[in-house]
């Protein structure tokens, strides 16, 4: 009896842990989806792949 008492705590534990992983991996895939990787409103002036200068065209 202790001994399948032990296999089915070890399984639900198991188990447990995997829907929490699963959960995470998730939450975070659709936060690296969600995030912005270009920025709007930005003039860069440059020469072939050197940059001279940039101005976000932002009124302080």
């Amino acid at each position: 009896m202790e001994d399948n008492m032990t296999k089915i705590i070890i399984a639900v534990v198991a188990l447990v842990t995997a829907i929490i992983g699963g959960a995470l991996i998730s939450i975070n895939k659709s936060r690296k989806r969600n995030s912005k990787s270009s920025q709007d409103n930005i003039s860069i002036k440059g020469n072939k792949n050197k940059v001279i200068g940039g101005d976000d065209n932002s009124k302080n």
